[in-house]
């Protein structure tokens, strides 16, 4: 074998390693995600197609007609508050340890707002996606709890008071 061989065949053994490494993509954190809360901060109803994807695979999505802040009676209070009738909880999936990826937009929109939550440290999280009137979906807030009981203690706290509220295609 030629030294020219040796090398080309040296570095194709690399390109192909480092290829399979980079699909593996190790770095990525796996999380425990208890909820998603869906909140209109604007005055006036949005509605709002949502996505919970884990592991890359859909394990909710439906969409949802939100009222305005206007029709809450906590006005300016309730982006501060969990239950109320500008909001709305979706839970149901698997919550076992998995990348986790949510996908929002408005229904009228193409573009979907995507957060996945490697840069989380905590295991045990909920989110919150922020709807902006005609701006659409401004972004969405990840929340650490300290441990797995407080994660299940507020979803315990917050579910009856939205139970009617989740009732996405949850396929697990």
């Amino acid at each position: 074998m030629n030294r020219r061989t040796f090398l080309a065949t040296l570095g194709g053994t690399a390109a192909i390693g480092g290829a399979g490494y980079i699909a593996l993509d190790p770095f990525r954190r796996e999380h425990r995600l208890w909820c998603v809360r869906l909140n209109n901060t604007w005055f006036g109803e949005a509605e709002v197609d949502a996505r919970v994807k884990r592991n890359g695979t859909v394990v909710h999505e439906d969409s949802y007609e939100i009222p305005g802040m206007d029709a809450s009676p906590r006005g300016d209070e309730e982006p501060l508050y969990w239950v109320d009738v500008n909001s709305r909880l979706l839970y149901g999936w698997n919550t076992d340890p998995a990348v986790f990826t949510v996908e929002s937009r408005r229904s009228d929109r193409d573009k979907w707002v995507s957060q996945s939550f490697d840069h989380v440290e905590a295991t045990n999280i909920h989110a919150t996606v922020d709807i902006y009137g005609d701006s659409g979906v401004a972004g969405t807030r990840a929340h650490e709890f300290g441990s797995l009981a407080q994660a299940k203690g507020f979803v315990e706290e917050v579910k009856p008071a939205n139970r009617d509220q989740s009732t996405g295609a949850t396929t697990e």
